[in-house]
Formats: structure tokens, sequence, C-alpha cells
């Protein structure tokens, strides 16, 4: 279709070319030339006798007025674009690439076996998977992210699957002829093994700062590190076994706060099948009863 600013494409390359920063980077997305881009929109910018981008830095930026352009159109280009996308997939077979993001213990103790069988009956569908401790949000419409921090973003949609529960653990060998510590506070001075982001402990709303003697993403690194008598930490209780002989509780009686665990994903009308269909995956039922806690 053409109009006063050609044709809808070029409007469409526009709010690419702004959404990643770059003519590089929407090139990349879109799998076209740079050459490509930068003729079509020279084009749009001349139709529209208006400058809709200049570089900053290294960085390509819209003006002033490709700003208000693109909050303008972007949204409704990006809804059409889904609700055809939407239509294919239900017309033809589940395809597209989705991104996962989830603790890595989590991950082989848990979704392994889930992920590996979505991908065996969906074959057209392309998956990225990154396994972290880092607290991250879906960035596209085909992320999916299983965090412990919900954040305040009024786009995601975050659904409970769990609460994490702690216990302080040590080992003997750490213990040794060391004092053991008679409050709280003194607890959060002895050297400690901790998570990503995960440098303090809470009880009763009351927070306390520890010294982070490492700092690991993983859980069984975690307990691997105190077992060798490096230091203390709060280690998931649900990845306590009776196996764990060498590790006793520092305040068994103490009751850390938990955490909630969530699946997120990005807000939107027209959702694409195959996010559905892994979402549905990852949320069937039974499927987080058995966890009451773990990352």
């Amino acid at each position: 279709m053409d109009s006063i600013f050609g044709s809808v494409d070029d409007l469409y390359l526009f709010c690419e070319v702004v959404k990643a920063g770059s003519l590089q980077g929407a090139a990349t997305r879109l799998g076209q030339p740079v050459s490509t881009l930068s003729r079509r929109l020279t084009q749009l910018e001349k139709r529209l006798q208006v400058r809709l981008l200049e570089r900053r830095g290294r960085e390509l930026m819209p003006t002033d007025t490709g700003q208000r352009l693109y909050e303008q159109v972007a949204y409704p280009l990006y809804q059409a674009n889904d609700a055809v996308v939407e239509v294919l997939e239900a017309e033809h077979q589940v395809r597209g690439h989705l991104r996962f993001v989830c603790p890595a213990t989590m991950y082989h103790s848990k979704l392994r076996f889930v992920i590996e069988q979505f991908m065996q009956d969906y074959p057209e569908v392309t998956l990225d998977i990154q396994l972290n401790l880092t607290d991250v949000s879906p960035e596209t419409e085909r992320d999916v992210i299983i965090s412990f921090n919900r954040g305040e973003r009024s786009d995601i949609i975050a659904r409970p699957l769990f609460t994490a529960h702690y216990q302080v653990m040590v080992s003997r060998r750490f213990w040794g002829d060391r004092a053991m510590p008679n409050s709280l506070s003194e607890l959060a001075e002895q050297p400690w093994i901790t998570l990503p982001h995960k440098e303090m402990f809470r009880v009763d709303g009351q927070r306390y700062q520890v010294s982070a003697r490492m700092v690991v993403n993983d859980v069984e690194m975690l307990k691997s590190a105190v077992k060798a008598g490096l230091g203390i930490a709060a280690i998931p209780v649900h990845h306590l076994s009776a196996d764990d002989t060498d590790l006793i509780p520092l305040f068994p009686d103490l009751t850390l706060e938990p955490r909630q665990a969530w699946l997120m994903y990005r807000q939107r009308l027209y959702q694409p099948k195959a996010l559905a269909l892994l979402i549905a995956r990852l949320t069937q039922d039974g499927m987080w009863q058995e966890t009451v806690c773990g990352e």
C-alpha cells in the first residue's frame, strides 16, 4: 500500500532501526543488507521532507520528529505484524524463534526434559536457552523468563510458580575451633558464599548485609564451596538431601524471608502459538508441586 510515506514496509524498517539503535542491528534482525535499509530510509525521509534519524556517537537515534512518529506508528505496526504471524502459525505448523532464560540448576533438575520434549514435538521451533541467576526481564515478545525478581513493568505478565525457602548451612570442616555466632549480626559478619545479587539476608523484615567471600551463579557450586569449608551460605532447602551429612544448619530455627519465583513474558494481544504452547508446558498442572524451593 502506497501513501504519503510510500510503502508500509518502509515505516516498519524505520521502527526496527529505532528499536535496534543501529542500521546493522536492524539489518541483522530483518535479514536484509544495510545498504537496502539505508536507501529505503533515505527515500522515506525525502518523501516526508523531514529528518527522522540522526547519529549520536555510535548509535543511530530518532530525531524529535522521528521519536513522535515512532511512538504513533510502532505499536499498531507491530500488532499488525503479530496478527499476521498468528494467523499463519494457526494455519500452518507451529514455528518461530523463542528465547528461554532460567537458573542453571533449575533447568538441569526440573526443566531439561520438558524443554527437550517440547522441541521434539515442534521441530519448526528454534530456541535460545540462557542459564543464569541474573534477574532479567523479557526483552522481546518471544522471551520466556523464570526469575525471582518480578520488577515493576506494566507490560510484563508475571505468573507465580513456587516459593523458595532457605537454610543457613556450614560445613564441619569450616567451623573447627571457631566460636559460634550468638546473634544475627555476628552471623552476617562470617565469611559467606552467596548467589549473585544476594549479599544479604532478611529475617522478619530486617535486612542483614553479609561479607561475601565468594559469589557463584549455581546452587551446586554454592554447596560445593560450603562443603570445602570456604564459608557459610543460605542454601535452598530443595537442594539439601540426606547425603549432605557434612553440612550442618546454623540457627536451625531461623526463618529466612522466602522468595517467589515467577514465569514472565511480554503482554500482547496476539501471542505467537509457539510461545503460548511453551508457557503451557511450563505451567502444566503438577509441574511445580514438588518444588518446595529451588534456584
